[in-house]
C-alpha cells in the first residue's frame, strides 16, 4: 500500500477540492472501517482491507436494482480510487495525523553523523547557558557536517531570534521547512518571527497552514489571536483567543494563563471602543464567564 501513502502525501501538499458524492461515501465507509489505528503498519493493513470493502459497498448500492446487467467499468473504479486516496484526509483527519507523525519521525531525529550530533549537543548546552554566539557557532558546525539536520536548523533559527537577528532566523527556519515542510517547531517559530517583524500576512499564512495540518494543536489558533490583536481586529482576535482558551482548559494546560491575559487585554481595548456588548456576546458563545 505504498502507493496509497504516496498519494496521501500529495494530498497534504495540495488539499483537494470538494469531493463528489461517491468519493465522499467511499471515504466515509473507509473511515467507519478504520476503527483503531495504532501505527503506519496497521494503517496500511487496514487500508488493504477497508478500501475494497468500501468500494464494493458503495458501487453495489449505486447500481440500479431493476437492472441485472449493470456494472462499473474498471477505468471508472481506478479513477474513483485515485480520487478517494487524494481526498480521504478531508473525511479521516486521523489518517492525516498518522501520516504526519510518521513523516515527522523521519526528519526530527538526531543525525547519522556522530560529529554533527556532538556539535549539536554543544550548541544546546551553550544555548541553555545563554551563550548565544557559541550556540550559533556549534549549530553551524553541525549543519556543515549534515546539511539535512532539521533540529540544527530549527535551533539555529531560534538562537538568532533570541539574539534579535530576525533576518537570519527567517533564513534558517525556512531552510528547515524546505527539508520538512510540515515541521510544527519551524512553522510556529517562523510565524512568531514574522509577527515580530510586523509581517502579519506572512505570519497568518503559516498559522493557517499549521491549523490545517494540526487542528488539535492550540498554538496555531493562539498565534492567530495574537496577530489579529496586533492588527486591531479585536473581535476576530477574541474568537481565536476564546477557542484556544477552551482547548487549554480541556487539556488542563498551564498556558491558560496566557489566553486569560490576552482575553483581558482584548477586553480593555474593546472597552475603549465601546464594544463590550460584542465582547460579552463572543465570550458567552464559548461559555467563558469573564469578570473584570
Amino acid at each position: 500500500m505504498k502507493r496509497t501513502i504516496l498519494v496521501f502525501t500529495v494530498f497534504l501538499l495540495f488539499p483537494a477540492l470538494k469531493a463528489q458524492d461517491v468519493v465522499e461515501r467511499i471515504s466515509n465507509q473507509i473511515c467507519a472501517c478504520l476503527d483503531t489505528i495504532e501505527n503506519m503498519d496497521s494503517l496500511n493493513a487496514k487500508l488493504d482491507r477497508c478500501l475494497p470493502e468500501a468500494l464494493e459497498f458503495v458501487f453495489n448500492s449505486e447500481e440500479d436494482d431493476d437492472s441485472d446487467d449493470t456494472f462499473t467499468p474498471s477505468d471508472t473504479i481506478e479513477k474513483t480510487v485515485t480520487a478517494v486516496m487524494e481526498q480521504i484526509g478531508i473525511y479521516c483527519p486521523k489518517i492525516k495525523a498518522i501520516i504526519l507523525s510518521d513523516e515527522e519521525a523521519k526528519y526530527y531525529k538526531m543525525s547519522e553523523s556522530e560529529q554533527a550530533n556532538e556539535y549539536f549537543s554543544a550548541g544546546d548546552k551553550a544555548f541553555k547557558d545563554e551563550n548565544y554566539k557559541e550556540a550559533v557557532r556549534q549549530y553551524a558546525k553541525a549543519i556543515k557536517e549534515d546539511d539535512k539536520f532539521v533540529y540544527a536548523y530549527d535551533d539555529l533559527g531560534l538562537t538568532f531570534r533570541r539574539m534579535g537577528d530576525n533576518k537570519k532566523a527567517v533564513k534558517n527556519l525556512e531552510k528547515s521547512l524546505m527539508i520538512y515542510p510540515y515541521g510544527t517547531y519551524a512553522l510556529q517559530n517562523l510565524s512568531s518571527v514574522y509577527l515580530e517583524m510586523k509581517k502579519y500576512d506572512e505570519s497568518l499564512d503559516l498559522l493557517t497552514k499549521m491549523i490545517n495540518l494540526y487542528p488539535a494543536n492550540p498554538e496555531g489558533y493562539y498565534g492567530k489571536a495574537r496577530v489579529f490583536f496586533l492588527q486591531g481586529e479585536y473581535e476576530t482576535a477574541l474568537k481565536y483567543a476564546c477557542y484556544t482558551h477552551k482547548m487549554y482548559l480541556g487539556s488542563d494546560s498551564e498556558f491558560t494563563k496566557d489566553t486569560q491575559s490576552l482575553i483581558t487585554v482584548i477586553h480593555d481595548r474593546m472597552k475603549e471602543k465601546n464594544t463590550l456588548d460584542k465582547f460579552g456576546e463572543i465570550t458567552a458563545q464559548f461559555g467563558i464567564n469573564f469578570t473584570e
